[in-house]
């Protein structure tokens, strides 16, 4: 029941906001109604769980998973973003060998430069939004104040992360067609990939990547870490696609997926299985001592337990 309101609250949020801003801004600064609404309903996401945290005493940045010093929380976003570099290096390694994927030529050394540049500045802004969100706030509230539903939160908030990327709208609004009832069918409208089968091997590798970024969070309660691995994986596939090609018309292109060429069975299966190495790992440093929960981040990096094991 809590989800279902934070979700109409979202919904609410992000209609009125949209009708309201988009007479005053819209036109002016060129911006599509579409896409106006998905950015206020992802400020919405953040205002409603920022409150929802408010109510239930979880305050302050160590709730996010976000704590002094800074120093350790930026050796945190670092070595994440390492891993997931390496992560999304097996998965198209992997897609280039079995021939999904055709490598292409390399640029010359400044569009290199430029190309990771571009992929390091997309891939921060969309993990700092989402794992502020998921990983950071939703799954801190959906977890309980003593964090006893943490494992509960991380299925929950897996799941969810999956479908925020499928809800998209049947077809851009233009300018003249805007009136008061264009927010609520636009977002009524987005819903219809779910009735698409082909999204499936998108969505288990989606699943199983949010199921990832969980269990760091949960063991390690640094959401830095979850930044920095999400932030990887997107600069990696950025980048991938840029110099590699998919190859329609092999049959191994099926482990690739259709949604981006490159998150498919085979990332499914790599998110899975480095999931478990990591809930192992992390565990095992954990046994002894205080079950591990949604607190903020110790002093010392919390990259250092993905390395550390008994």
């Amino acid at each position: 029941m809590p989800l279902l309101v934070y979700f109409l609250c979202v919904a609410a949020f992000g209609v009125v906001l949209t009708s309201a801003a988009y007479p005053v801004a819209g036109p002016a600064l060129g911006l599509e109604y579409h896409k106006l609404l998905f950015r206020c309903l992802e400020l919405g996401g953040l205002v409603c769980v920022f409150a929802w945290m408010h109510l239930i005493g979880a305050r302050g940045l160590g709730a996010w998973g976000w704590s002094p010093p800074l120093a350790a929380r930026m050796r945190d976003l670092g070595a994440g973003w390492a891993l997931g570099v390496m992560t999304l290096a097996v998965v198209v390694g992997g897609l280039i060998a079995f021939g999904a994927r055709g490598a292409g030529a390399l640029p010359g050394l400044g569009p290199a430069i430029v190309l990771v540049l571009k992929g390091l500045t997309v891939g921060f802004a969309v993990a700092v939004v989402e794992e502020l969100w998921f990983r950071g706030a939703l799954l801190t509230a959906l977890a309980g104040s003593g964090g006893e539903r943490r494992w509960r939160a991380a299925a929950w908030t897996s799941i969810l992360f999956a479908a925020v990327h499928f809800i998209r709208p049947d077809r851009p609004v233009a300018a003249h067609e805007v009136g008061w009832w264009s927010a609520p069918v636009v977002l009524a409208g987005s819903f219809g990939r779910f009735a698409d089968p082909g999204i499936l091997d998108t969505a288990l590798a989606l699943v199983a990547a949010g199921g990832l970024l969980a269990i760091v969070r949960i063991h390690t309660g640094s959401v830095a870490l979850c930044i920095g691995i999400h932030a990887g994986w997107v600069n990696a596939i950025y980048v991938a696609r840029k110099l590699t090609a998919l190859r329609a018309e092999h049959p191994a292109s099926a482990l690739a997926g259709d949604y981006d060429g490159v998150v498919g069975w085979f990332a499914a299966a790599v998110f899975a299985l480095t999931a478990l190495i990591l809930h192992r790992r992390l565990g095992r440093r954990a046994r002894g001592g205080p079950p591990p929960g949604l607190g903020p981040a110790v002093d010392e990096p919390s990259s250092a337990r993905l390395g550390a094991h008994r």
